[in-house]
Order: C-alpha cells, then structure tokens, then sequence
C-alpha cells in the first residue's frame, strides 16, 4: 500500500498509526517524502517502524534548481535532513529500502550525473532513481492518441487503485487528477469487488484490444505511458520486487531514447 496521495505523507499526524495497522493486516507498505519535515524523531520513528519502502524526492543537484522546483523548501536543509536518515539507517542496520530520487524537468537536466554521483556514494541508499517528468499536468496537449497505445496500462491489473480520504476508489491517481468518476467506495463495498466492476472489465478490455484511446481519461492521460518492460514485470512479480528493478529498467530506457536519430 503506497501511504502517499497528493501532498507530504509526514503532515498526517497517524501516518505511524497507519503503517502499523497495515503490518498488522500483513500489507507492504511504502511512502515518498519531500524531506522538508523529515527531522531526527521522524527518522528514529521511521526506522524502528515496519516500513518497508521509502522514496526521498530531492529534484536537483543545485540550490537553485531544487528551491525552483519545491517552493518554500531550502535546499541545504533537505539535503541535510535525507543525509542524516540515510546515515541513521546505515548505522542502525534497518531494513528499509531507500531509494533518492529525482524526476528530470527542464532546469535540472544537466545535474544528472551529479546527483547519480552524489546519492550513489552515500552509505544506507539501496538505489538512485533518475525518472522522466510524467504529470505534465499544465500542458493541454500531453495526453495520449489512440496510437500511442502500443501495449495495456499495468495500473489496471496491479494498481495501485487511488484512494481517498473519504473512501471513494479510482483507477489510478491519474484518474482522479482528470476528475474521472469514481468507480465505488470502500465504505460502502469491498475492495475486491470495486476491482472487478463491470467499468474496470471494459477499460481492461479496450486496454487489451488497442483501444485504451477510447477511454476518456487514459485519453487525456499525461502520465508516460510504461514501458513494455515495466508492464510485463508487474504482471509477472510482486511489486517489491518491481521496485527494485524499476531503475534498471528506467536507465535502459533513457539509454535507448539517448541513441534515437534526431528528426
């Protein structure tokens, strides 16, 4: 269960209440921070808790690419606060799979191999995430055609289905972001039954057919659509396991579209 939405997961004040319950129902359970609230407590808490996952967002090698990006945020200290939790799990042994990550934008771009360079180096970090900008979320034309479609969207197989506060259930994130209908509510019946509802069989279906295009928010979609790869291991494996081989997969990607002739 991945405890995150669409804000810092440490402003919820029992997000530790609900990493526990999730173990005590045997759920994997993984976050992503932005670091700005991530201080010494926070850490020792997140190290001694049952947490298996977690992502540390840091969008730049410099302090002016990263304060561009996270608005009221000071570079120094994130920095700061993500070197301590990854010293503190190094030195405290915990389990936890670290991964820095760093999603690559227009004034960024160039600080790649600084930040693979840095990140890489430092002791309690299991990986080094570099992913393309896949919310363009201000720009109208990202969506999708119907071409572009070559293979189905794993979301609608695997998940994760999105969730909100109040119980209603969608696809995915995307399609809440795109204002799509809610598919049901886990107050009101089960999960494994909104799962299968007969809206989620078709958007499978067209999926499967090439017809993905069809669908209204996978069509104004602005999420890149996953790679073959990504699509085949998350049917195939668990999701722990998916995670792990996530950058892997990402790199080859980017090294093909790196060798791609000009137009």
């Amino acid at each position: 269960m991945m405890l995150i939405g669409l804000g810092e997961p440490f402003l919820d004040p029992k997000i530790f209440e609900r990493i526990e319950y999730c173990d005590r129902h045997n759920v994997y359970t993984l976050l992503s921070t932005n670091g700005t609230l991530l201080d010494a407590e926070s850490t020792e808490r997140i190290l001694q808790s049952t947490l298996e996952h977690i992502t540390l967002s840091f969008d730049g090698s410099t302090k002016e690419s990263f304060e561009f990006y996270r608005k009221g945020a000071k570079f120094e200290r994130v920095r700061d606060n993500f070197l301590h939790f990854c010293r503190r799990k190094h030195e405290t042994g915990a389990k936890i799979q670290v991964v820095v990550q760093m999603v690559r934008m227009e004034k960024n771009w160039n600080e790649v191999d600084d930040f693979m360079r840095f990140w890489s180096a430092v002791p309690g970090v299991d990986q080094v995430r570099v992913k393309a900008d896949e919310t363009n979320l201000m720009r109208p034309e990202a969506g999708h055609a119907a071409a572009d479609w070559g293979h189905p969207c794993h979301y609608l197989w695997r998940g994760a289905m999105y969730v909100k506060h109040n119980g209603d259930v969608y696809p995915c994130c995307q399609s809440y972001m795109l204002d799509g209908k809610p598919l049901g509510n886990i107050g009101q019946e089960p999960l494994p039954v909104i799962f299968n509802a007969p809206e989620m069989q078709r958007m499978r279906r067209l999926h499967k057919q090439g017809r993905a295009g069809e669908i209204d928010i996978c069509a104004r979609c602005c999420t890149t659509i996953p790679h073959p790869l990504l699509v085949a291991g998350s049917l195939l494996f668990h999701g722990r396991t998916v995670r792990k081989l996530l950058p892997a997969v990402e790199r080859l990607d980017r090294a093909d579209r790196l060798r791609e002739p000009a137009e």
